[in-house]
């Protein structure tokens, strides 16, 4: 049955819930131990550079707010996934990067299970820290997309060495949000939806578990195989169509976390009347 996990108090409820803040604040730390000299040898940004940053991180937001439910965006929700994404994952983003070795196309192909991987601990993280504020999946959605848009503008940070010809800087921002959307944002809200849902369910169904994760790294292994095999203006079609496919994604997700909760609420009421 679904319940907010505040339904018991005690010492160890207060023990689990300061062992999630040491985790969360350990795993953001150690983010920032890496992302840090990066972002201190980043030369000034110039105009076009801040105009770019700052188009892509609002189209971000605007993203959510469209395809998020807005009665579960709240700031001591969202921040703390922002910043998980933005320290964390960023860190192990760049230190994976640094690490990877061999042909580009072992890079590419291997890279997905990695950031996935990423992606799940950083929102099981701030799921953990938001247990006594979490009803179910739909949480972990508004989490999950908010650890993936901090990966996502982070890394677009990361990347303003080069900064983008005035002409260019709308192609440069439409290519930031369709890659930060597809890859990072909208997989890390079907992960955070995932496990809020293994964590609030007590008759977890694994196949939807199971089918959830492979319908991920499908999308995100097919984004990458596209961008390896084609090139320029040939690869447009395969990415917004596989860009389409993650939104729908994303709102199956939604829809079917809804429904759930749904489900769940209605089965409470019974037992509550009783």
């Amino acid at each position: 049955m679904t319940q907010t996990l505040t339904g018991t108090t005690g010492p160890r409820t207060g023990r689990r819930a300061g062992a999630s803040i040491g985790l969360y604040l350990l795993l953001v730390v150690a983010g920032l131990v890496v992302v840090t000299p990066s972002l201190l040898a980043l030369p000034d940004p110039e105009l076009t550079t801040r105009i770019s940053l700052g188009l892509t991180t609002l189209a971000l937001g605007a993203a959510g707010l469209v395809l998020l439910p807005r009665s579960r965006l709240r700031v001591a929700t969202v921040l703390p996934a922002l910043v998980m994404g933005a320290s964390f994952c960023a860190g192990s983003a760049l230190t994976l990067d640094r690490l990877a070795s061999g042909p580009r196309m072992n890079e590419q192909l291997t890279g997905p299970f990695a950031e996935e991987i990423v992606l799940l601990i950083g929102a099981v993280s701030a799921l953990l820290v938001a247990r006594n504020r979490l009803h179910g999946p739909l949480d972990g959605l508004v989490i999950g997309f908010g650890v993936g848009t901090g990966l996502a503008v982070m890394q677009v940070v990361l990347s303003a060495a080069e900064p983008p010809e005035a002409a260019s800087v709308g192609v440069v921002v439409l290519w930031q949000v369709l890659s930060g959307l597809a890859t990072q944002a909208v997989p890390g809200a079907v992960l955070g939806a995932t496990a809020a849902y293994v964590l609030v369910s007590r008759g977890r169904r694994w196949d939807v578990v199971i089918a959830g994760l492979a319908a991920l790294l499908v999308l995100h292994l097919g984004w990458e195989a596209s961008l390896l095999v084609l090139s320029g203006r040939r690869a447009v079609p395969v990415v917004l169509l596989l860009f389409a496919v993650g939104i729908a994604l994303l709102l199956i997700t939604r829809r079917v976390a809804t429904r759930f909760e749904a489900q769940e609420a209605a089965a409470v009421r019974p037992a509550v009347r009783g």
